[in-house]
């Protein structure tokens, strides 16, 4: 049997004793990385429970329209870091910040398997051409955990793949 360990890999962060309040806060960390992309890319920013930001992750590089995030590739890192919260920030390419109906069911899983571990997703931000989406500031519900919403969509899923 081997033995294994895990362990968290830091990178440089621009801004390291950064404070993110608002969803502009968060978005300004990361528009740069973000704003010219050809594919979706999800961010995520771990925090502690004073607001003061541990690190940032790239979680997933999609295609133009879509990208993979599962609960697992997002919490890991916030766990690891011994994160309170975190913000899931990611461009459309398209240049339309509004979230499609697969943005809002990521968010909802997210927010209901963070919940599971202690970590609380604040926000979901959409960054479009000009503008910028915030569920907590326009769709909150989506970001509030919902354990029956969770075995409901895992029932479907299972559904689906037989």
């Amino acid at each position: 049997m081997e033995f294994v360990h895990v362990e968290l890999k830091r990178d440089t962060w621009v801004y390291p004793e950064m404070k993110v309040e608002t969803a502009s806060d968060a978005v300004k960390a990361v528009k740069e990385l973000l704003q010219d992309m050809d594919r979706e890319i999800v961010v995520c920013i771990n925090m502690a429970a004073s607001g003061r930001v541990i690190n940032a992750s790239v979680c997933s590089v999609g295609t133009s329209n879509m990208a993979l995030i599962s609960p697992a590739g997002i919490l890991k890192t916030g766990i690891l870091s011994g994160a309170n919260c975190l913000l899931m920030i990611h461009n459309h390419p398209s240049g339309n910040c509004h979230p499609s109906q697969d943005d809002f069911n990521t968010a909802k899983r997210i927010a209901t398997a963070g919940a599971l571990m202690d970590l609380k997703l604040l926000d979901f931000i959409v960054i479009g051409a000009d503008d910028v989406y915030s569920m907590r500031k326009d769709d909150a519900q989506w970001l509030e955990p919902d354990y029956q919403w969770l075995s409901a969509a895992k029932i479907s899923e299972r559904k689906e793949n037989r």
